[in-house]
């Protein structure tokens, strides 16, 4: 992300994308205010939960730039912290090959989660992933319960991820984890990543009633991310080239789903051929690429 750019002497006017994240992070900061809760800085918070939680702990990485962040901080105090990885299996083949290449550079105490369901079968009995909505796009569209979970969290996102770390917690023994989330990435992130523990924040129901959920850099601007991965010469992870988010290729459940797909295919492949793939297979038509044969594979 820029910088913004230099209109006047002294005046630096700010792009769409910084003026979103500048206005979701005051919204958190003024949320904070009123709580009462201090700022705290990602190494305090850090600090704090591995003194706290001890090997209790563990860190969910996604191989995404926030996360990398965060992980990377996190093993100068624990070098041997768990770090849980959920291969979807339809991931991109970047993210693959970068998660590999730094659990190797970093000898990170890796651990992979696999689906208990794969993509396809879920895709076979639910449809497509459906556009994700808030709560009060689904109030407006007369949707509770299961007809409007689906539009709040995807059923491949719970078996490919959910189900399997949650078996993982419970195994295992886990009461704190760290994320990569920042405020700055939505209004609704602005809101929930901040709780009465400031940047961290519990579980109050369910099944990990009490969990620690902390997010050393919920307050960071995109800027300070790709600052600190420059500076700490983290590896560049090759997906980030075409798309501006890393994870399951085939997510049709994010704003933007069907563009990130073009410049993922048109980088990849230079043709249409997923956006294709996934249009013909959604509405039964035929254009351009009828049948993607190279990726018949991934649905056996």
């Amino acid at each position: 992300m820029s910088m913004g750019v230099l209109t006047e002497p002294g005046c630096i006017k700010l792009t769409l994308s910084e003026k979103r994240e500048a206005s979701n992070l005051l919204m958190a900061k003024i949320r904070m205010k009123k709580l009462h809760i201090p700022e705290q800085n990602p190494e305090e918070i850090i600090q704090h939960v591995v003194d706290e939680y001890g090997d209790s702990l563990n860190i969910g990485w996604s191989g995404g730039k926030c996360s990398t962040v965060v992980l990377k901080m996190v093993i100068k105090y624990f070098p041997k912290v768990p770090v849980t990885w959920c291969n979807t299996l339809v991931l991109y083949k970047e993210d693959e090959d970068f998660v590999q290449k730094i659990a190797k550079m970093w000898d990170l105490n890796l651990i992979t989660l696999y689906p208990w369901q794969d993509f396809w079968t879920t895709k076979k009995e639910h449809g497509w992933p459906k556009l994700r909505k808030t709560g009060s796009q689904l109030k407006a569209m007369g949707l509770t319960g299961e007809a409007a979970q689906e539009y709040r969290r995807p059923y491949c996102c719970l078996y490919t991820k959910e189900l399997p770390e949650e078996e993982y917690y419970i195994n295992n023994n886990i009461h704190a984890n760290f994320s990569g989330l920042r405020a700055a990435e939505s209004m609704r992130r602005a809101v929930n990543l901040i709780g009465g523990l400031g940047q961290c924040y519990t579980l109050k129901s369910g099944k990990f009633k009490g969990m620690v959920k902390a997010h050393p850099i919920a307050l960071w601007t995109q800027k300070q991310v790709n600052d600190f991965l420059a500076k700490n010469n983290v590896p560049e992870n090759l997906v980030y080239r075409s798309q501006n988010r890393n994870g399951c290729k085939w997510c049709t459940a994010f704003k933007g789903c069907k563009e990130a797909m073009i410049r993922y295919s048109l980088w990849k492949f230079g043709d249409w051929r997923m956006y294709d793939f996934v249009i013909n297979d959604m509405y039964g038509t035929h254009y351009k690429h009828p049948v993607m044969t190279s990726y018949r594979g991934e649905r056996n």
